[in-house]
């Protein structure tokens, strides 16, 4: 019982992380938009999702101690597979795009490293997203 309930609560605190960073990437969002230090506030915002990304790595593991129906399946052992390596990949991307942000604070190239930074973060996000989703549906099909 106990380890189910540290389960939740890192499941649960990865979700929190990508919704707090998502809204702070919207009210930073604003503000660029606005003109308010936009150079700052972008390499900020590409440190905090980094961050973000890092610490709801946990959250993305953590789909793979769903129960199974069927779990030596071939489609349910390469699903488990795929998320494991979406996981590393999100917690790569998350510290590249965080250095990348610190380094373009300190004014290095800053716009060169914000786009780099933001590409990785999307590819980051496009893998782990599809890797879960790929999950949720293997999972998902004893129940149609």
């Amino acid at each position: 019982m106990s380890g189910q309930r540290v389960d939740e609560v890192e499941f649960g605190g990865g979700v929190g992380v990508e919704f707090l960073t998502g809204a702070a990437g919207v009210v930073m969002g604003v503000l660029i938009l606005l003109g308010i230090a936009p150079l700052t506030l972008s390499a900020v915002s590409v440190v905090a999702f980094g961050g973000g990304l890092l610490l709801s790595t946990g959250a993305t593991s953590a789909v793979n101690q769903l129960g199974e129906a069927f779990p030596y399946d071939r489609r349910v052992r390469m699903a488990r597979e795929a998320v494991q390596g979406a996981a590393g990949v999100q917690a790569l991307v998350g510290i590249g795009a965080a250095i990348l942000g610190i380094l373009a604070l300190l004014g290095i190239q800053p716009y060169t490293l914000l786009l780099v930074a933001l590409l990785g973060l999307g590819g980051g996000v496009l893998i782990s997203a599809s890797a879960v989703s790929g999950r949720m549906l293997v999972g998902m099909r004893g129940f149609r």
